[in-house]
C-alpha cells in the first residue's frame, strides 16, 4: 500500500502462527472468512470485505455493537443472502460479484480512515 510494508504469508503459516500474527498486526485486510472473525476478535485493526452469500449473518456487525477498529467494505446487491447459490452472471473460480463490488478505492479508504483514528492504537 503506497510503500508501506506488509506481509503475505497466505498458505505458509500454521494456527499457532497465524493467531500470533494477528493478535501483533498494524492492520488486517481479508475477506470474511476465519481470519478476519479471529483478528477481530483478537483486537487487531481490521478490515472485512463482505459478500453478500450470508450477509448480515455474522458480519457486518451492527453499529451499535461494531469495534471501532473494524471497517466492513461492501456494496449491498439486491440478490444479497442467497447463501452463496449465486444468481449473477459470474465466471465459474473467480470472485462472486457481490465480492469484486467492493473496489480498492473503497479499501485504501477504510485503511485510511482506520489510520487516521488516533483512538485505535497503532501496534508494532
Amino acid at each position: 500500500l503506497d510503500g508501506r510494508r506488509f506481509v503475505d504469508l497466505i498458505g505458509t503459516t500454521s494456527l499457532e502462527g497465524l493467531m500470533d500474527l494477528l493478535q501483533h498486526a498494524s492492520l488486517v485486510i481479508s475477506n470474511e472468512t476465519g481470519p478476519a472473525h479471529l483478528a477481530v476478535a483478537l483486537g487487531a485493526p481490521t478490515i472485512v470485505i463482505l459478500g453478500g452469500g450470508q450477509f448480515g449473518g455474522w458480519m457486518p456487525f451492527p453499529d451499535e455493537i461494531a469495534p471501532k477498529n473494524a471497517r466492513f467494505v461492501y456494496r449491498k446487491m439486491p440478490c444479497f443472502s442467497c447463501l452463496w447459490n449465486c444468481t449473477q452472471p459470474h465466471v465459474k473460480g473467480e470472485a462472486y460479484p457481490c465480492v469484486a463490488a467492493a473496489t480498492e478505492g473503497e479499501v485504501r479508504r477504510a485503511v485510511d480512515e482506520l489510520i487516521a483514528d488516533e483512538s485505535i492504537p497503532c501496534r508494532t
